[in-house]
């Protein structure tokens, strides 16, 4: 029920209330309860930051400003503008599958084909076509769990072959077909397919041990190898449309050229280090122009591959071309996403307006100024925004590989990252950073900020540093401790588990006081808290959400819109006004009245996931959410230009959907 303009919920029942400060109270309520279902509407919004690693680029040859994109893990994306901006879709097959090939009609840009292999639950390999480009996806059941690894269009009649792990298919009239020996050993995996572009009977299969041809659509097959070093993966095999024979292949042994058709290879000179070569492919525009892609970056040759030059540094494994503007040039690149051409390779510019695809660890705010960590090693994994998201920046050099992120509403300037073993401190909002000393014990568990310092819990213990005292002394709690969890809120309220054991710090770690051990309701899954004389604590377990206000000696369930199953996240935010946050089965949940209520704010996690961390903005009117593998996304709290309450008695939001189990 939504209640009207003068009334409070207080143990979820209605309550005549008076006064200024209870209308603001009951306003703003009514105004969260209202654009619930609203804001659900809307939906997530992505805001980045965008980039990361690029599996897959083409280009629709019917409709060339449509362009699709494709992660490893099997997110596809789809830019209507040419690249200049993307929308993101589910994986069709789970996030746990391998997408390792994608395919847009030649003739139908809405039509798209995605290949794919599932280590874990085989039965969901294969297949996946879509005619919406990418809203739902069917399956042809001939190539139900079998892997998919390579996907190829015919020339005239668009007929659609698939490589997979037990050999070649093609799509005839009456269905998918066998037309690879299945007794065949060495024609499978088939990791690469092409058409002869002059004669469809003839189809070139690369596997994980050389290649192999059919000139008569599929009765015989005969190797391929001659001038191949053996036991070469082929990775790519690309037919040059504009001269008869003319075939190029990539391998893990390099570069080759054939003129007859396959039936023998000359290995091309490549420069130092690009001994690997992922894809090679001509340009369609321009005569004796190729592409490869290789372990020392995209490499292009303007004389048929006789001389190569580095264009990239980007280990690159798709490369696709528009079919009306001759020098425009798209690449999947692994560590800079979406990259653009428009002058055949001389210079390239960033496409990842909307795709994102990174190992999102973290996100923390301090004012405008928002911070998100990822796990990398060997690019940025430290982004900010000084505009709640529009624009990023990052450095390469600030600290990398990040797994912890804090910042403190107490101290306008001081931030807190770190790595699995390493600790980070900024004093100016990010600029600079400073290297603290190892954490006692070795690994780091989790990391606070507090005024001018650090607050870390690690395998030794819980443990804090400041300038005054540059080296990690030990927290006073009760006992030793082995920290298993570390939870902390915006204010000062630290909680570590321990050996079974609960302790909780409502000052950054100066005392603690232990908490009777949460029996028999479940794993620990998040715990946040705010001290004071009116401080509670609210704590996500696999049998749903508790909250506490007397210090932890006692929990009272709270159900509401929530269920007796796994809360997988609780945060609350303390400035100006209080908000809480539950994060169920992908939905979130809100609360106003210090967590004794609340209500369903978002129905749904993003594409299938569900949020790592949520957070507010400093007026408590947009709520951010980062997802492991998307970003940062944004709902407004309040919907602008709603000035008007909404009658006693209007129908609440709708009863959420369940769609699949939390796993931790």
């Amino acid at each position: 029920m939504i209640y009207g303009p003068s009334t409070r919920i207080v143990n979820n029942s209605k309550e005549r209330v008076a006064g200024v400060g209870a209308l603001k109270y009951s306003s703003l309520l009514i105004l969260l309860m209202a654009t619930a279902s609203l804001c659900h509407a809307a939906g997530w919004r992505p805001i980045g930051p965008y980039g990361g690693a690029a599996e897959f680029v083409r280009v629709s040859k019917s409709q060339p400003t449509t362009v699709i994109a494709g992660t490893r893990r099997g997110m596809i994306f789809r830019s209507a503008d040419a690249g200049a901006t993307w929308t993101e879709s589910a994986s069709p097959a789970g996030s746990d599958c391998v997408l390792h090939a994608l395919e847009v009609h030649p003739e139908d840009a809405n039509r798209i084909y995605a290949g794919f292999d599932c280590d874990q639950d085989a039965a969901r390999a294969g297949l996946y076509e879509s005619s919406d480009s990418g809203k739902t996806w069917s399956r042809p059941s001939q190539l139900n769990a079998k892997g998919v690894w390579s996907l190829a269009f015919s020339p005239r009649t668009r007929r659609l072959a698939a490589g997979t792990t037990v050999g070649v298919f093609v799509n005839k009239d009456h269905g998918w077909e066998r037309i690879s020996p299945e007794s065949n050993q060495e024609l499978k995996p088939v990791v690469s397919l092409a058409f002869d572009p002059e004669d469809e009977e003839i189809l070139l299969a690369g596997t994980s041990h050389l290649p192999w041809r059919t000139v008569d659509g599929g009765k015989t097959w005969a190797s391929i190898h001659s001038g191949m070093i053996d036991d070469s993966d082929v990775f790519s095999i690309s037919p040059d449309a504009s001269t008869t024979g003319l075939v190029y292949a990539s391998a893990c042994s390099g570069v080759y050229k054939s003129t007859v058709g396959g039936t023998h290879w000359l290995r091309l000179p490549t420069p130092r280090g690009a001994y690997r070569a992922y894809l090679v492919v001509p340009d369609p525009h321009r005569p004796r122009v190729v592409y490869a892609a290789t372990s020392s970056g995209l490499l292009r040759s303007v004389d048929g591959g006789a001389i190569w030059t580095r264009i990239l540094p980007d280990i690159v494994h798709a490369v696709s071309f528009d079919p009306v503007v001759p020098k425009r040039v798209f690449v999947a690149s692994t560590s800079s996403g979406v990259l653009l051409s428009e002058d055949g390779g001389d210079s390239f510019q960033s496409r990842n307006q909307g795709f994102a695809n990174r190992r999102y660890r973290a996100v923390a705010r301090l004012g405008k100024t928002l911070f998100v960590a990822a796990a990398s090693e060997i690019d940025p994994s430290l982004f900010v925004s000084d505009d709640e998201g529009q624009t990023w920046k990052t450095d390469v050099a600030w600290p990398r590989n990040l797994r912890h992120l804090s910042t403190t509403e107490r101290d306008s300037k001081t931030v807190v990252c770190g790595s699995a073993t390493h600790v980070y401190l900024s004093k100016n909002r990010g600029r600079t950073w400073t290297t603290l000393p190892a954490v006692p014990g070795g690994r780091v568990i989790g990391l606070k900020a507090i005024p001018g310092g650090v607050l870390a819990a690690g395998a030794g213990g819980v443990f804090t540093w400041t300038p005054a005292k540059p080296r990690w002394t030990t927290a006073p709690t009760p006992q030793p401790l082995s920290v298993h969890e570390f939870f902390s809120t915006s204010d000062d309220f630290v909680l570590v588990e321990a050996q079974g054991t609960l302790l909780t710090s409502a000052d950054s770690g100066t005392t603690w006081r232990v908490c009777p051990g949460l029996t028999g309701l479940g794993e620990i899954h998040s715990m946040a808290g705010i001290g004071g004389d009116q401080g509670f604590i609210l704590a996500g377990l696999s049998l749903g959400l508790y909250r506490s206000d007397d210090g932890c000696q006692s929990w009272t369930p709270i159900r509401d819109d929530l269920t007796g199953d796994t809360v997988s996240l609780v945060a609350i935010h303390n400035s100006p006004s209080l908000v809480a946050l539950a994060v169920q089965y992908g939905r979130v949940l809100i609360s106003i009245d210090r967590g004794r209520t609340w209500r369903a704010f978002s129905e749904t996690g993003w594409l299938g996931s569900f949020p790592l961390q949520v957070l507010a903005n400093e007026a408590s009117t947009r709520l951010y959410a980062l997802f492991p593998g998307s970003g940062v996304m944004v709902q407004d709290i309040i919907a602008a230009g709603l000035t008007a309450n909404p009658a006693e008695g209007a129908s609440p939001p709708p009863a959420p959907t369940r769609q699949g189990a939390f796993r931790k």
